[in-house]
C-alpha cells in the first residue's frame, strides 16, 4: 500500500469530521477561500477510502468468505449489505449515542474489523491471527465463562488484543461511547462485553449492543446498560461472571 494511501486510512475517521464541520460552515456561506481550498482536499481523501473499501469488499475472497459464513436460509448477498455500510452513517447519527458499528471478518490467517461511524466511510483494520488459534481462544474463554478455567483474563484480553485493540485510535476519534457488535462465524459465541483491555472490562467502557447482519439497517433499539454481573447466553447454554472493580 502507498504511503499516501496509508495515512489516509489511518486518519479516516479525522478527515471525515473535519469534512462534516467544514460542510456546515459551507451550508452558512462562511467558508475562506483556503476552506474552501480544504474541503477539496479533503473529498478527494474521502474518494480514496471509499475506493480502498469498495476494493475490498468486492474482491473474491470476501465473496468466498461471505458464501460460506450465510446460511441458505439467510439472505444470500451479505456482501451488499457490506456495501449499505456506508448509508448506515445516518443511521449511527441518529442514535445520538455517540455510536460506532463493529463488523469483524474471519479469514484463514487473519481478522478483517470493519468499523462504520457517523463520520467517515467504512473503514478496516487488518489483524493478523490464524484461524486455529483464534478458534483455540475462543473455546478457552467459554470454558472460563463456565467456571471450567482459572483465570477468564487470559484469553478475554487475548480476544480484546485481536478485536478491539487496533481500533483504538479510532474509537478514540470518534468518541465512541456504544459499539453496536455484528459478529458472525465463531465470533457469535463470544460476548464481546467481557473483552478484558488489563485494566478495564469493555463494559465499563462502552455500551454494547449486539445485532444480527440481517438487521444492520434496524439500530434503533437502545444498547445494553453497563452492568457489574455480565450475563451471556450462547447456543448450549447460559452463563454468567462478576465484573472485578
Amino acid at each position: 500500500m502507498e504511503q499516501g494511501l496509508a495515512e489516509i486510512l489511518a486518519n479516516a475517521i479525522k478527515i471525515g469530521k473535519e469534512l462534516t464541520q467544514l460542510r456546515q460552515l459551507q451550508k452558512q456561506g462562511r467558508l475562506t477561500p483556503q476552506q474552501e481550498k480544504r474541503i477539496t482536499e479533503l473529498v478527494k481523501a474521502e474518494e480514496k477510502i471509499v475506493e480502498d473499501f469498495n476494493n475490498f469488499i468486492e474482491s473474491e475472497e470476501v465473496e468466498a468468505l461471505i458464501a460460506q459464513l450465510t446460511p441458505k436460509t439467510r439472505k444470500p448477498d451479505l456482501v451488499d449489505d457490506l456495501e449499505d455500510f456506508i448509508a448506515l452513517q445516518d443511521n449511527l447519527k441518529d442514535l445520538q449515542q455517540n455510536a460506532v458499528l463493529l463488523y469483524p471478518l474471519i479469514f484463514e490467517n487473519r481478522l478483517e474489523l470493519i468499523l462504520t461511524n457517523p463520520y467517515s466511510s467504512p473503514i478496516r483494520r487488518t489483524v493478523q491471527v490464524s484461524n486455529s488459534e483464534l478458534k483455540q481462544t475462543i473455546i478457552d474463554f467459554r470454558k472460563a465463562l463456565r467456571g471450567k478455567s482459572s483465570d477468564i483474563k487470559i484469553p478475554a484480553q487475548k480476544l480484546y488484543n485481536w478485536l478491539i485493540k487496533p481500533l483504538e485510535n479510532d474509537l478514540k476519534v470518534a468518541e465512541a461511547e456504544t459499539i453496536i457488535y455484528v459478529p458472525d462465524g465463531q465470533l457469535r459465541y463470544i460476548p464481546l462485553s467481557a473483552l478484558y483491555d488489563g485494566e478495564k472490562w469493555l463494559t465499563q467502557r462502552f455500551r454494547i449492543n449486539n445485532i444480527t447482519a440481517s438487521s444492520l439497517t434496524d439500530l434503533n433499539s437502545q444498547p445494553q446498560p453497563k452492568i457489574q454481573v455480565l450475563a451471556a447466553a450462547f447456543a448450549n447454554g447460559y452463563y454468567e461472571f462478576e465484573i472485578e472493580g
